[in-house]
């Protein structure tokens, strides 16, 4: 059996650049799993594992026009009120952040009274990428569809603990910073909050 659109894989891989540094791996983590031609990954990634078998290894380069992009070279103006966290941002220095799209990296060109001007760029972004990577499994459909309902369990949990951000609940995550009293309703008994209701 071979990879085929849509099917559900798991692999381990480690990225490199042209130089041989390692930027990503999945040694000493868990091992990726993806649906394949969904978007998932990288357009050069999901179509290098098309026609796989299990258990076989491969090695291949994508360019970076299928991987992250060229790099944009057009600075943009952006108010310093988006960057809370960086305590003084400075002319020359390039700062990485992750956002509602994914990690972005930020090279400071100008600092401005209220804002910035800096291009925006995936940290990979002009990068040619190689890849080894193990196919360990082509998942069941009953595997696939655990797993793909483990995934939308885990993603409306997410959201529930962002609404009681937003409502000052103290919701019990130990990376949520919400306040400590908890604005749930009495009928919120499953809120997870920890309070008594």
């Amino acid at each position: 059996m071979v990879v085929k659109q849509n099917d559900w894989i798991e692999v381990e891989y480690t990225g490199k650049l042209k130089d041989g540094n390692v930027f990503d791996t999945s040694k000493g983590r868990e091992t990726l799993k993806f649906k394949v031609g969904t978007g998932m990954v990288i357009p050069g990634f999901d179509a290098a594992v098309i026609g796989m078998d299990e258990n076989t290894d491969k090695d291949f380069t994508i360019p970076f026009a299928e991987a992250y992009g060229p790099k944009n070279t057009e600075a943009v103006e952006i108010p310093k009120t988006s960057f809370k966290d960086v305590a003084n941002l400075e002319k020359g220095k390039s700062y990485n952040f992750m956002t509602d799209m994914g990690l972005i990296k930020i090279d400071v060109e100008e600092v401005l009274d209220e804002k910035i001007k800096a291009t925006v760029n995936h940290p990979l972004a002009g990068e040619d990428l190689t890849f080894e990577i193990k196919l360990v499994k082509i998942l069941s459909p009953e595997e696939a569809k655990s797993y793909e309902d483990a995934l939308i369990a885990q993603h409306q949990n997410h959201e529930h603990t962002h609404a009681h951000q937003e409502g000052s609940c103290a919701c019990g995550d130990p990376d949520c910073e919400c306040d400590d009293d908890c604005d749930c309703s009495s009928s919120d008994d499953d809120c997870g909050c920890g309070h008594d209701h």
